[in-house]
């Protein structure tokens, strides 16, 4: 029925099954109405019959009508055209029989009946009063009915009789119609409380996220929120699959049996039977009952009291990641209205999990990365260490026996140079403290600067300037600028300086090696070897051997007796 009328437009439950029962309602009142007019007995006045003439085809075109209306989505307006087809095709005609029969009184009930299933309450009190009213019409209509047992009835009796059998069928109808309504609305705010619980346990634990709290941490809390605000849930844990995805490992769990469980570093196997064996295999909702011959749960000694066991998958899109275990000492605890609140709270904590891993993972690696910092930063120091130490054995042997050479005094007042000269105070702790150095003395301003080399001090340059002078912060950056490009300039002074000195060291043995090559007998090979070695060195006695040295007698080396 619900292809023929296309009722997918009905996206509620109630809706649609309210839709299907009213067509099923039109049709079957179609049909008994159709039987009826062939099997109908007619003694009917002359006007009650052009009445009953008039009815048969307005009967089916209402009916037409809310069947056109239902399968265009307009379901109130079948509701409202229900009723009148049922007063045309029922109450009309025992109106016009003056109430007489048996089926008469029966048929103002299924008017009350059907006016209470599509309007609800509202419906059977204004079907009960058009009830009432047609019931006078009707037995008012008796006289001039030809009609032997219409004579022989009592009219105040039949009136009384049928009032009340009226009146207590809409008030069952409407107690019953009354009670339907207020439990879906208790089912409703049940459903709507667990849903705002939900929210609420997921709105802490995104706050916890938003805290920054570690993987532990979140799910200890998650399990915690759950058995507090859910009263029927005793017990709650989250398993998380193992790298392998063959075990499914206890990450949190809840009271002093959870501890225990982590202590045992309890586990099941993905696929198993047991709840979260069969979740984490099949990736669906899992509801065990305990103690059913058929149940997947599995009994545990630190749980004993669970009478129903369900487990929601966790996956992070189409991953599964793990499961959320619940229990519950109530049976019922689990109905198929709590499912997908659960599933829902499942995938919230799916996402708290990926992000709480994510978050691990981002502290992991910032504690790499600030070690490798750490050691890149030790070893940069260490290597400026070890090339300020080379730097400054390089140049203490460069300046060795060069001090003189490495001096100079400038007196611009009196147009004098001086090589060489002494080491002044504030020179000497320039060089000491490895910054500059600024004093006045005997009327004058001395500024004193330390020239490195990569960071070593190699010297100090000094200035003496009128006391009067105005020396500004960009002067004293300006002068030590200068120094840093003095150190640069003498280290390149002296890289040049030993290049050459490599360069005549390399043409000297070239030269010798030359000599040495021109000769073919040995003895003067090593005359010229000799000769080019004292022109070199300038020394007085050279002294060549080839062959190794003879064995020493033990009485030669002074041993043995």
């Amino acid at each position: 029925m619900g292809r023929l009328l296309k009722l997918n437009q009905y996206t509620s439950k109630v809706d649609w099954s309210q839709a299907i029962a009213i067509s099923a309602v039109t049709l079957l009142a179609s049909v008994f109405y159709f039987v009826y007019l062939i099997s109908s007995r007619q003694n009917l006045s002359s006007g009650a019959e052009q009445i009953w003439n008039f009815s048969i085809p307005a009967f089916y075109i209402l009916a037409g009508l809310i069947l056109i209306s239902i399968r265009q989505g307009r379901l109130s307006v079948a509701e409202y055209l229900l009723p009148l087809l049922v007063y045309i095709g029922a109450v009309l005609q025992s109106v016009l029989n003056g109430m007489v029969y048996a089926d008469d009184g029966l048929s103002l009930a299924i008017f009350i009946l059907i006016s209470g299933l599509a309007r609800r309450e509202r419906g059977v009190i204004v079907a009960f009063a058009v009830a009432i009213l047609n019931l006078f019409i009707g037995i008012a209509l008796r006289p001039s009915l030809e009609l032997s047992a219409a004579s022989g009835t009592n009219a105040i009796q039949d009136i009384i009789n049928i009032v009340i059998e009226l009146a207590a069928i809409s008030i069952l109808v409407a107690g019953l119609l009354r009670m339907a309504w207020l439990s879906r609305e208790e089912g409703e705010a049940s459903i709507q409380r667990k849903r705002a619980v939900m929210a609420e346990i997921t709105t802490k634990i995104t706050q916890q996220i938003s805290h920054q709290l570690s993987l532990q941490e979140t799910m200890d809390n998650a399990v915690e929120l759950i058995t507090t605000n859910f009263a029927d849930i005793y017990h709650a844990q989250v398993f998380l699959l193992n790298e392998t995805g063959t075990q499914a490992e206890l990450l949190a769990s809840t009271g002093e049996v959870g501890k225990l469980l982590k202590q045992r570093r309890h586990n099941l196997k993905v696929g198993g039977r047991s709840v979260i064996g069969q979740v984490t295999g099949d990736q669906g909702v899992v509801v065990a009952h305990a103690g059913t011959p058929d149940s997947i749960h599995r009994y545990n000694d630190l749980l004993p009291n669970t009478a129903v066991e369900a487990a929601f998958p966790l996956q992070i899109g189409t991953r599964l990641i793990g499961a959320l275990d619940l229990q519950s000492r109530n049976p019922s605890a689990f109905s198929s209205d709590d499912i997908p609140a659960f599933q829902g709270l499942a995938d919230h904590l799916a996402i708290a999990i990926d992000n709480a891993r994510l978050f691990d993972e981002a502290e992991e690696t910032i504690r790499q990365n600030q070690y490798l910092i750490e050691q890149s930063r030790s070893n940069t120091e260490e290597v400026l260490r070890l090339n300020r130490q080379l730097t400054r054995q390089i140049w203490t042997d460069h300046l060795r026996g060069k001090a003189q050479d490495m001096a100079l005094d400038i007196n611009f007042q009196e147009n004098t140079r001086e090589q060489g000269g002494v080491w002044t105070h504030t020179l000497r702790e320039a060089v000491q403290a490895n910054h500059t150095i600024q004093q006045r003395q005997d009327g004058q301003r001395i500024v004193a600067v330390p020239v490195r080399v990569r960071g070593e001090v190699i010297g100090a340059m000094e200035f003496e300037l009128d006391e009067t002078g105005n020396l500004t912060p960009e002067d004293v950056q300006m002068i030590e600028e200068i120094s840093e490009q003095l150190g640069l300039a003498a280290e390149n002074t002296r890289l040049y300086e030993n290049t050459q000195r490599s360069a005549q060291r390399e043409a000297l043995v070239n030269q010798i090696a030359a000599r040495i090559q021109e000769t073919n007998q040995v003895e003067a090979t090593l005359a010229t070897a000799a000769r080019s070695l004292q022109e070199v060195l300038k020394a007085q006695k050279i002294t060549i051997r080839l062959g190794a040295p003879p064995a020493i007698h033990p009485k030669q080396a002074g041993g043995g007796k």
